[in-house]
């Protein structure tokens, strides 16, 4: 995701930012919260954000006085509050409870009360809001079923579709599947520079697929018949022809949705995709049937694999298999490790004779049965990312198991928007290795 060329001006911004970009700031801190949950035992889809705020500590209360949602500070050793309007339609009152849940993730969120529907609210508070809106697409779609999307032709109907399945909003639903696709497209968030109707518009946002480039100027597009007559909430407007400066025919597809603070018209969330895509396809994560221990293609490559943090013996499943082919890597790794490995780090062994780099990944709770899901997907987040900057690093490809699933219980779905987020959002070619039947 991209904010092209914005000059953020809120103190809140700033300190929740630290420096980096703030849409990927605020993408990072949501996921991370949604992940943690995920460890504690949150499930879906569909992904409920009052059960996610209660793994946070936080109550959620109804509260009909009031025209959408706000966040109330604690106080006097009461909890930090989230209150939601329950009169609104169920998607959106599942947007705004994780919208009020992202004020969270700001420094300064204790300081006052933040209300989305303050009409009196400053520039500042505006960005902050945009920042929410961002953030709640992280906690209402974790993850999105990877076999899903490759029958998608990202129609406006077919994302709003499966929003509907997994119960999110139109926007958390745009920002998740336009991200994780593997067709061209750009989904653009705009909003009128000001409360008039002239007002010309300005991009908020941009989110594309990892490798893909807009063959087009973002700006170019905000004067487009589609985006100027889409002035209602919900109102569907589409549109077809040349874009500035592009080549070919290119569709857009927009959707209003609530303003923001203090203004009268909607943002406008823009699908822009050409009428004939380009051959080829986007970077994708690569499946094939085969053993994971043997690579195939060009070296240098990388074999990454998880491992659970209570032993540092491998004694059956992948580890055993690679422990086997690779002669020392085991006793290598103990060492390492000591007693007990730690969570959320990597162990790198690099094969004598031009062989693989072995990335192991302690991303696993414990060994053996256990009820729910053994894989602790904040670690084996803060693992993949780590993983991705070594093989940028080398210019390596990564090959792997479906690490976490199977007998350990880890949801693929979670696990392959990690990779994507991480190894394909980097450009790591990556294969995913089954074993044959």
């Amino acid at each position: 995701m991209t904010s092209p060329r914005r000059r953020w001006t809120s103190a809140s911004v700033d300190r929740m930012a630290v420096g980096a970009d703030p849409i990927e700031a605020i993408q990072g801190l949501a996921l991370r919260m949604a992940l943690e949950a995920m460890d504690d035992g949150w499930s879906g889809p569909p992904y409920d954000p009052a059960r996610l705020a209660w793994h946070r500590g936080i109550a959620v209360e109804p509260n009909e006085d009031i025209p959408d949602a706000r966040t109330i500070p604690a106080g006097g050793g009461a909890p930090l509050t989230v209150e939601y309007n329950p009169n609104r339609p169920c998607a959106g009152i599942r947007h705004s409870i994780a919208r009020e849940l992202a004020h969270t993730l700001f420094p300064d969120h204790a300081e006052r009360i933040r209300s989305r529907a303050a009409r009196e609210s400053a520039h500042d508070d505006q960005e902050v809001e945009l920042l929410c809106d961002v953030a709640a697409a992280e906690m209402l779609m974790p993850a999105v079923p990877e076999p899903r999307l490759r029958p998608l032709r990202l129609t406006m109907a077919d994302i709003l579709r499966a929003g509907d399945r997994h119960k999110a909003s139109p926007e958390a639903a745009l920002i998740r599947l336009v991200y994780h696709s593997a067709r061209p497209a750009v989904l653009l968030s705009a909003s009128r520079a000001g409360d008039g109707a002239g007002d010309p518009y300005a991009v908020d946002y941009a989110v594309c697929p990892p490798g893909y480039s807009p063959l087009f100027d973002l700006r170019g597009v905000l004067s487009m018949p589609a985006i100027t007559m889409c002035t209602a909430i919900e109102c569907k407007t589409h549109w077809s022809g040349k874009l500035p400066g592009a080549d070919g025919t290119w569709r857009l597809e927009c959707i209003g949705v609530r303003p923001p603070r203090g203004r009268t018209y909607p943002r406008v969330l823009c699908v822009v995709r050409p009428v004939l895509p380009p051959a080829g396809r986007l970077p994708a994560i690569s499946y094939r049937i085969g053993d994971a221990t043997r690579p195939v293609g060009p070296r240098p490559a990388i074999i990454a694999h998880v491992a659970n943090d209570r032993t540092p013996r491998w004694g059956s499943g992948f580890g055993r298999a690679l422990a086997a082919e690779y002669p020392g890597i085991g006793a290598e790794f103990m060492q390492w490790a000591g007693a007990r490995p730690h969570l959320g780090r990597i162990h790198i062994y690099e094969a004598p004779s031009d062989g693989p780099i072995v990335v192991t990944m302690v991303a696993q709770s414990g060994h053996g049965p256990y009820p729910r899901s053994r894989v602790q997907y904040a670690h084996l987040d803060a693992c993949l990312e780590q993983l991705a900057g070594e093989a940028v690093r080398a210019g390596a490809s990564v090959h792997m198991p479906r690490i976490g699933a199977g007998p350990v219980k880890g949801d693929w779905a979670v696990i392959g928007c990690l990779i994507h987020r991480h190894l394909i959002g980097s450009g790591v070619d990556t294969t995913v290795y089954d074993a044959p039947p």
